[in-house]
């Protein structure tokens, strides 16, 4: 394997706080019927923040799972936070007038982080459970910040 000598470019991030906002299984006895290769559905919703004075940009993620693609019965809910401090926001995160204009490599390292998290605790709080084989699957972080 060909080793890579490329000069990697650092986001000016530092992790600020990471929180589980929300946490919710519905554990009922009639759920451990579902198999390993069960279709589950994952609906994944995430919501940006910024405060300018503490310097910071998070998100938000509220992640679903559903018995079927038709999403009749919600499962497990997890909504996580993550706020990272910015160096040099200012200079970054351009406000124009009500809005901020937030670099979209900032936006997807930011959400694809979160998304990585909510992956490790949803694995960890699933564990025993009627879901702890159930993984949420590699998603293509530009479709779900459109």
């Amino acid at each position: 394997m060909k080793q890579s000598t490329k000069k990697i470019k650092t986001l000016n991030l530092k992790f600020s706080d990471i929180k589980i906002l929300y946490f919710s299984i519905n554990n009922e006895p009639d759920h451990w019927k579902y198999k390993k290769d069960h279709q589950f559905s994952f609906e994944l919703t995430v919501n940006f923040f910024q405060n300018p004075t503490l310097s910071h940009l998070g998100s938000d993620l509220t992640t679903n799972i559903y018995s079927d693609v038709e999403k009749s019965k919600l499962l497990c809910t997890l909504t996580s936070r993550m706020i990272f401090e910015v160096k040099d926001f200012d200079k970054l995160v351009i406000k124009k007038k009500t809005n901020y204009n937030i670099p979209l490599d900032i936006i997807r390292n930011i959400v694809s982080s979160n998304v990585s998290f909510s992956r490790g605790v949803l694995y960890t709080k699933t564990q025993g459970t009627f879901l702890q084989n159930v993984y949420l699957p590699p998603m293509d972080i530009k479709q779900l910040i459109k």
